[in-house]
């Protein structure tokens, strides 16, 4: 997962204020919260966490009844949030603004297909 702006702020802010196994911690009960019961979630690494100019990056590794053909079908959700540096525009600019949610508009209907990823190979 990856996060800028506001949102990448308050989670860099927060890691200032504990240690790293509180941020993973936190990291994977976010993440936990969102998926079905009995998924197991484990953080990976945490990416750009001191550098304000890149954006926050979170890998987990996810085990677990999700997409199986075992478990119950359940809803994916996903949510877009955006941070707009002004509230202001001028007329040269909204032609580019109407034309980039245009294509988030025309895009929102398509499906996303989810796909397994390969097993790592091993090291043994």
């Amino acid at each position: 997962m990856t996060w800028t702006g506001a949102l990448a702020l308050r989670r860099r802010q927060a890691s200032s204020r504990g240690d790293n196994t509180g941020l993973q911690s936190d990291q994977r009960t976010s993440l936990e919260h969102r998926l079905p019961a009995g998924t197991d979630v484990k953080v990976n690494s945490i990416e750009n966490l001191e550098d304000y100019e890149k954006p926050l990056t979170v890998k987990f590794q996810i085990k677990g009844p999700v997409g199986s053909s075992a478990s119950a079908a359940f809803p994916l959700i996903v949510r877009r949030e955006f941070d707009l540096g002004n509230i202001i525009y001028t007329t040269a600019e909204y032609p580019g603004l109407r034309a980039f949610y245009n294509k988030l508009e025309t895009k929102d209907p398509e499906s996303a297909v989810l796909k397994a990823a390969a097993p790592a190979a091993s090291g043994n």
